[in-house]
């Protein structure tokens, strides 16, 4: 779920419409709009028709800017071996998406990720992971992903504060009945990183 201060709420979820054969393949994004704060919704919509396959067992981020922009980053399953993060946009309100790969992934697997985004002044950074990497880009702009931890890391998470300054945080070495340790970097108004980044076991 998402939503803005405008009454903007969209909720975003994938799955397999009605009748599809067995696969990830047929796996679709739905999207539920509001404009009234959740009092009405619009019916369900597939916004990935043109671009099907997404990784069942991978959550998906929906963000929505105080601007009304509705960004949702997910991690596609185009055929068995493909896991790439996707970024899907909405500029006008849920009326028409646009996709874009932001991250490649070979894998014969579903790797179990997750995703982040946050808003700070007139940017919004997203965050994803891949081969045991964090990534993070600016979701608004075409702007290069950054690499921030090759430590087994997965499982990101962002915050930022007022002065465009951005905390990433994220599990190392974590599995299925498995913990591990916290790790985190600083990035400063321009993106750019601030100082070693740190870890803690536990």
């Amino acid at each position: 779920i998402a939503a803005n201060v405008d009454g903007a709420v969209f909720i975003v979820w994938h799955g397999a419409p009605a009748g599809a054969e067995p696969g990830e393949i047929n796996r679709r994004i739905y999207v539920m709009r509001s404009a009234d704060n959740g009092k009405t919704f619009a019916r369900p919509q597939i916004v990935n028709a043109d671009d099907p396959g997404v990784c069942a067992c991978c959550s998906l981020k929906a963000f929505v800017t105080p601007s009304g922009e509705l960004f949702t980053l997910y991690r596609a399953a185009r055929d068995k071996n493909q896991r790439d993060a996707v970024l899907m946009t909405s500029r006008d309100g849920g009326a028409t998406f646009q996709h874009r790969d932001v991250g490649r992934w070979t894998i014969n697997a579903c790797p179990m990720s997750s995703f982040a985004a946050a808003s700070g002044g007139k940017t919004t950074r997203g965050a994803w992971e891949a081969e045991g990497k964090i990534f993070t880009a600016l979701l608004d702009t075409a702007s290069e992903a950054l690499v921030i931890s090759e430590e087994k890391a997965r499982h990101p998470s962002l915050a930022i504060n007022a002065q465009g300054e951005t905390l990433i945080a994220w599990s190392i070495g974590t599995g299925w009945q498995k913990g591990g340790q916290l790790g985190w970097c600083l990035l400063d108004a321009a993106g750019n990183k601030t100082g070693p980044q740190g870890t803690r076991p536990g």
